[in-house]
């Protein structure tokens, strides 16, 4: 924006972690572990000695003892899970949200669009390209997080680095097989864009200064536009998105430079230019400030001029004024929310906990800005 296990003693360096992706690269499945430790202790009891302790033999001596059996699942059942981890699957609601409001805008707010098949598939696409390039993100991330996240799957050993590599080519080659049934070219264009982008992020476009925040907001603002274009939306329909997405671009903006701000020491550590790396933590908030600014005003213009409520100037043209003053009201109180959150940081000191807190009370905020832009535009 990954170490190996020691099966005989369960303790790991943190030299052994940072050197750990080519040895763990390949490495066996935890079940494959399990199964091999129970053998041992198998053979150990046939030739009359005593197996060493482990955990699992334990666990099944204690439930034999109690006529009870703990299958050797176990493991199976706890790598899933860290595997799901590892996908931020929470990551597919928003993804397909976003779609699904594109197809409605585009097609003239009519809510038929979001039934038709080719708006789901292009659902399907957005949420794929979404868990994909979080895990190849993990993926490349793997000696960064040591420092960073050692509590993420892939640095504490609860996913092989190969699992997570298997996992998202999948996830990319059914993205790209799936974009071929979908018209025009030009939606087909943003899919494969999306999916370069995320591909290319970690490994080459993370170490650019500020491009990589541009390719995530870009991939994010486009999701509208694609379900509009799946939608069948025209001209008329690609304008009606315009503003939301220009809205939605500098949020996601505000929000990568906030998670740079929390990642600062490990990515100056390995080489990563991030804002606030260059400009230090002060000036990078100030941009994301000026990014909130931007979305502000963009949100306000769609509140004031925009015709989204036409119908409802149609029904009761007096209500025109008190409306759209009401739209603008709640649009700087939403602000608020935002330019508060990104202020205790310096008071803070930029402490991880504080930054994190503002990174995730971030998303509410956002969700509703554009809500009210995209029913106002």
């Amino acid at each position: 924006m990954e170490r190996p296990n020691n099966v005989a003693t369960g303790t790991q360096t943190s030299a052994m972690r940072v050197n750990a992706p080519v040895k763990q690269l390949f490495r066996p499945h935890a079940y494959v572990r399990a199964w091999s430790r129970t053998s041992s202790g198998c053979r150990a009891n046939a030739a009359g000695l005593t197996p060493r302790s482990s955990p699992a033999v334990g666990g099944l001596r204690a439930h034999a003892s109690t006529g009870h059996t703990q299958p050797l699942a176990d493991p199976i059942v706890e790598e899933a899970a860290a595997y799901v981890e590892m996908a931020r699957l929470v990551n597919l609601v928003p993804s397909c949200l976003l779609v699904f409001l594109g197809a409605w805008m585009g097609s003239g707010r009519n809510l038929h669009a979001l039934w038709l098949g080719r708006t789901w598939i292009m659902s399907a696409i957005s949420g794929s390209i979404a868990v994909a390039s979080c895990v190849l993100n993990d993926f490349f991330d793997y000696t960064v997080d040591v420092i960073n996240e050692p509590n993420k799957p892939l640095p504490r050993g609860s996913v092989p680095l190969d699992g997570a590599l298997l996992l998202s080519f999948c996830l990319y080659s059914a993205v790209l097989i799936a974009a071929c049934v979908l018209e025009p070219p030009l939606l087909r264009f943003i899919i494969a864009f999306s999916a370069g982008a995320t591909l290319l992020y970690t490994p080459f476009l993370k170490r650019m200064t500020a491009v990589k925040n541009i390719a995530v907001a870009a991939v994010i603002a486009l999701s509208p536009v694609a379900g509009a274009l799946a939608a069948g939306a025209a001209s008329a329909g690609l304008h009606a998105v315009a503003s939301p997405c220009a809205y939605l671009f500098c949020c996601i903006m505000h929000r990568e430079i906030l998670m740079d701000l929390n990642d600062t020491e490990g990515d100056r550590g390995s080489g990563i230019n991030t804002l606030p790396v260059v400009l230090g933590r002060g000036a990078a908030l100030a941009v994301a400030l000026l990014l909130v600014v931007l979305a502000v005003g963009v949100s306000l213009h769609s509140a004031l001029v925009g015709g989204g409520l036409s119908w409802l100037w149609a029904l009761a043209p007096s209500w025109q004024p008190w409306v759209r003053g009401a739209c603008a009201a709640a649009v700087l109180a939403n602000s608020l929310t935002l330019v508060n959150a990104a202020g205790r940081l310096p008071r803070s000191g930029y402490e991880k906990d504080v930054v994190k807190e503002a990174i995730e009370g971030s998303m509410a905020p956002i969700g509703l800005g554009l809500l009210l832009t995209a029913v106002a535009a």
